[in-house]
């Protein structure tokens, strides 16, 4: 899914940068994304809350 995330980002930057350049919706698009993996990490993390235990 990252992957894909970073293909519409790189579309969005583009298109936000020479066929519209507008500065507020490129930090809008980068916001997104970035919320987005945030969100993919963070849910990845709470899937696999197993513990390992350590050896003292």
């Amino acid at each position: 899914m990252s992957p894909t995330l970073v293909v519409l980002l790189a579309a969005a930057m583009y298109f936000y940068t020479s066929h519209i350049p507008d500065v507020n919706l490129r930090i809008q698009a980068l916001s997104i994304a970035f919320s987005a993996a945030c969100f993919i990490v963070a849910s990845g993390l709470l899937q696999h809350r197993e513990i390992h235990a350590t050896p003292c």
